[in-house]
């Protein structure tokens, strides 16, 4: 989309006739059939219906979605609001910088006197200053190279927080999964720059990314909704606890939206050795934002339970009820073996079976053709190592946010 393009999207027809197209369900949307689209160009038309497409995609990040304009690639990057929400109650007020700005999703709930945003991209900026607006904030939109410190910060003064999501856009177009220091923009020499000009920075990372030993001073968190780790972020400074681990998972939705942390000092993880045991009563596994912090150590170590194997997530033990605990009873469990497995579910008419599997050769789909699955009742069928040999452990999900 080109900037005339955009400014389109920005004007008040083009914001008259969104309001209108989105009181109708998409679903139900002939857009043949509707008086405000015929005075439009083909071309208007198509930006409209691209921005109706974008918000409905957004439903699920913001409340607001229907009236907040957005960009393919950057509503992909940008922080949902639940996850914003969180962020900005760690914050204190003040004039916030945010680099990188994209649609605005990282600072868009901040407790800030004035935003600034700074971004290369003229669509990108132009959408910040819309969702801003919208949310009743008082921003700055600021056009410029953030891989050019000087350049990009240099009108902006009095800076009390710093906030920067490291772009990614030369690999939009690629099915790249995990990311690199060197794909980032900008890259860590000018993250160590901006640490050094501003030390209350705080940087948005993906949940993948490799924390190098320069940022192992300040804190990292490890954020996730609904059991999936989506951020890595680095409190850097007065607004985090010097080397410190911490895992948050977000509950429940934005009014009824429960936190729930643990954390850890890097040493305490590196030095917790877990006692190890073929399958208890109950196993456990963690979310997923616990797993990739490393904080399972810390975790089993609170609840007095025990590892199936030193290199797998699964803990065992007895009744625990904890938010960052997914629970299962143990029915039985023996070595990994095919026949046992397939006896075992037709003894107990397992026709419904949902497989997990850690440090397993097997893959589920290849499990699941083999078993042929017959019967009226369900279980979760999981695949491991106990003491390094591959074990079987057949078992039902406890549905603890119902207890």
């Amino acid at each position: 989309m080109d900037s005339n393009q955009f400014r389109y999207l920005t004007s008040k027809e083009a914001s008259q006739i969104l309001l209108q197209l989105s009181e109708i369900p998409f679903d139900a949307l002939r857009l043949s059939q509707q008086a405000c689209l015929k005075k439009c160009t083909v071309e208007e038309r198509r930006v409209l219906i691209e921005q109706l497409q974008l918000r409905k995609r957004a439903v699920n990040k913001f409340s607001r979605s229907s009236e907040m304009l957005f960009l393919p690639s950057a509503l992909e990057m940008a922080s949902g609001e639940r996850i914003s929400r969180y962020k900005a109650k760690r914050l204190p007020a003040g004039r916030v910088l945010d680099l990188c700005c994209g649609l605005g999703g990282d600072s868009l709930f901040n407790k800030a006197e004035k935003i600034f945003g700074v971004d290369l991209d003229w669509n990108s900026l132009q959408a910040f200053r819309h969702n801003h607006l919208l949310y009743g904030n008082r921003v700055e939109a600021v056009q410029g190279d953030v891989t050019r410190i000087c350049n990009a910060t240099r009108s902006v003064k009095q800076i009390d927080i710093v906030l920067i999501d490291p772009s990614r856009r030369a690999f939009q177009n690629t099915k790249a999964r995990k990311w690199t220091w060197d794909e980032l923009s900008p890259g860590p020499l000018e993250i160590q720059k901006l640490l050094r000009e501003y030390p209350n920075l705080v940087i948005k990372l993906g949940p993948g990314l490799e924390i190098p030993p320069w940022l192992w001073n300040s804190e990292i968190e490890y954020i996730g909704q609904d059991d999936q780790c989506l951020q890595a972020v680095v409190w850097s400074g007065k607004l985090g606890e010097a080397s410190l681990v911490r895992a948050t998972e977000l509950k429940g939705n934005g009014k009824t939206q429960e936190e729930h942390s643990i954390f850890a000092s890097r040493e305490e993880i590196q030095s917790i050795s877990l006692p190890q045991s073929e399958p208890l009563e109950y196993i456990y596994e963690p979310v997923k934002c616990v797993i990739r912090s490393h904080l399972i150590g810390p975790l089993a170590k609170a609840l007095k339970l025990c590892q199936l194997d030193s290199q797998v997530a699964f803990l065992s033990g007895a009744w625990c009820q904890h938010p960052l605990l997914k629970a299962y009873r143990v029915l039985e469990h023996f070595p990994w073996n095919m026949a046992q497995i397939h006896a075992s579910l037709k003894q107990r008419e397992i026709g419904i079976l949902e497989i997990k599997k850690r440090a397993l050769a097997w893959e589920p789909d290849e499990i699941r053709k083999k078993l042929k699955l017959k019967g009226r009742h369900s279980a979760t069928l999981i695949g491991t190592r106990v003491a390094d040999q591959p074990w079987a452990i057949l078992a039902e999900r406890i549905q603890t946010e119902k207890i």
